[in-house]
């Protein structure tokens, strides 16, 4: 009987356009995933990619989104909670997937949100997709929370950066994390940088590699794409398409024999 392979799929904004080349390695050399959780663009890439199947699809897809599509997402304002009221990200998200349910995946997909009253990981794995991966994506104070089912969600990378734990309770025999915060500490901040802006988030990405690390032990494959972004979504990085493509496929390259051990 083969092994079941699960892949855990970190939230990072632009980042996580790595993702998509780890896929495209799996891909070429015929790995079949059977199951992904995934937190922030991590869920959003799982989804599309049980979707379409496609990573060469998707990356071209991308390619195509011009400054102008992106601003149209973030010229939201709204009141409570965020900056950014959400609606036309739910819409961009649609846009790009479809208006699909969970049970449209030709695989299963776990979306991991977080809870932000009560500080808790939500799972989603039925119903439409775009509203759970828009509570999934809403990182605090940029976006306002998303409102399923009376809870008030967030981005799931504030509970679960990298959802080993998730995938694992699918049924994975082999979890293949991609932690998108392992490259932080190779970067770090000089006295000459530090403003109020820039100490809050070394403060941040300080506590998300020390939780993505700690996620990932349980995993049975650790990548550590190190993109160079430091910033939380990266906005002006979602269109180096081609180099953070590359950078998810090296890390991918760098474990695929001990992968391929595994799985044999």
């Amino acid at each position: 009987m083969s092994k079941k392979i699960g892949l855990a799929l970190g939230s990072g904004g632009a980042r996580g356009l790595a993702h998509l080349g780890v896929l495209q390695v799996l891909v070429e050399n015929k790995i079949e995933v059977n199951m992904i959780a995934g937190s922030s663009i991590g869920a959003f890439m799982g989804v599309w990619y049980a979707l379409c199947r496609g990573p060469y699809f998707m990356v071209e897809e991308i390619k195509k989104k011009k400054p102008k599509d992106m601003a149209e997402v973030m010229m939201d304002f709204g009141l409570g909670g965020g900056l950014i009221n959400g609606r036309k990200l739910e819409a961009f998200i649609e846009k790009m997937i479809g208006k699909k349910k969970f049970s449209d995946l030709s695989f299963p997909v776990t979306v991991v949100a977080t809870d932000i009253e009560h500080g808790l990981p939500v799972k989603f794995t039925s119903g439409e997709l775009a509203p759970c991966v828009r509570a999934s994506m809403s990182v605090p104070l940029f976006f306002r929370p998303a409102e399923i089912g009376g809870l008030k969600l967030v981005d799931g990378g504030l509970t679960r950066p990298v959802p080993v734990e998730e995938v694992r309770s699918m049924g994975a025999d082999v979890v293949v994390a991609v932690n998108l915060d392992g490259g932080f500490l190779a970067h770090p901040a000089t006295a000459k940088k530090f403003t109020f802006a820039s100490v809050s988030q070394q403060a941040l990405n300080i506590v998300r590699h020390h939780l993505s690390e700690y996620e990932t032990r349980q995993a049975d494959i650790v990548l550590n794409p190190d993109t160079g972004i430091t910033s939380i979504l990266g906005l002006k990085n979602f269109f180096d398409v081609d180099t953070l493509v590359a950078i998810g496929r090296e890390a991918m390259m760098a474990e695929l024999g001990e992968l391929k051990k595994i799985i044999a």
